[in-house]
């Protein structure tokens, strides 16, 4: 399985988590991140984004469902692990454990029974289940890999 990548997704108004952000995510997470932000934003470089960081800019004048499928559509990936600024990763992240939620959702077929998703996003906050509407079967999902 390919490895499977990190996104966040941010807007300048919530910079001032970005130092704490940056410091948990280059100790803890071991996958290739891409850091969205809103285009008004003109002062990354002021913030010490990582510059192995893949950036994406996106159109704050767009209602956020848009914003997320422009973004995810650059990302050439089948599955996107998402989190926004203030989900702080506290433990590690590794490939390997997102690659076994991913098998785990294909292998019992998670999609299908939550429905047709056209675009394979998991939303889980590191550590933390997520109410969303999969919620129930991603619980299913954490708790059968680490039973």
């Amino acid at each position: 399985m390919n490895k499977t990548p990190l996104l966040i997704y941010t807007h300048s108004d919530y910079s001032f988590i970005w130092p704490a952000l940056i410091d948990l995510v280059n100790k803890n997470v071991e996958l290739e991140i891409h850091f969205a932000y809103d285009k008004t934003f003109k002062d990354l470089e002021k913030h010490n984004i990582p510059i192995n960081w893949i950036k994406h800019v996106y159109d704050d004048s767009m209602i956020w469902t848009d914003r997320i499928a422009t973004i995810l559509n650059e990302i050439d990936d089948e599955y996107v692990l998402f989190i926004h600024e203030d989900w702080l990763p506290t433990n590690k992240v590794t490939n390997v454990v997102v690659n076994n939620m991913a098998m785990f959702m294909e292998k019992n077929k998670i999609w299908e029974t939550i429905g047709e998703i056209i675009i394979n996003l998991v939303v889980l906050a590191v550590g933390t289940l997520v109410t969303v509407t999969a919620a129930t079967f991603m619980y299913q999902m954490f708790c059968a890999l680490f039973d």
